[in-house]
C-alpha cells in the first residue's frame, strides 16, 4: 500500500514537472493569441456595442425587477 503510494506521488511528481517545463511554451502561445484578439478592432467594435446594450437595458431590468420583487413581496407578506 505505501508502495503504491508512493509511486502514485512519485509519478504525480514526474508529471507535473515535465508538464510545466513544456506546458509554458504553449501557455504563453495562448496568452498572446488571446491578447492579440482581445485587441481586435473588430473584437472590440463587438465589445462597444454589448456595453451599449448593457447601458440601455440594466434600468429596464431593474425597473421589472424591482416591481417583480415588490409584488412577491405583497403575496408573502414581507415587507422591504
Amino acid at each position: 500500500m505505501m508502495r503504491a503510494l508512493m509511486l502514485a506521488a512519485g509519478a504525480a511528481a514526474a508529471g507535473y514537472a515535465l508538464g510545466s517545463k513544456s506546458g509554458r511554451g504553449t501557455y504563453k502561445k495562448m496568452m498572446g493569441q488571446s491578447a492579440d484578439l482581445w485587441h481586435n478592432a473588430g473584437v472590440q467594435d463587438k465589445v462597444s456595442e454589448a456595453s451599449k446594450v448593457v447601458k440601455e437595458t440594466v434600468p429596464h431590468v431593474q425597473e421589472t425587477v424591482g416591481a417583480l420583487a415588490k409584488k412577491a413581496g405583497q403575496r408573502t407578506g414581507i415587507k422591504s
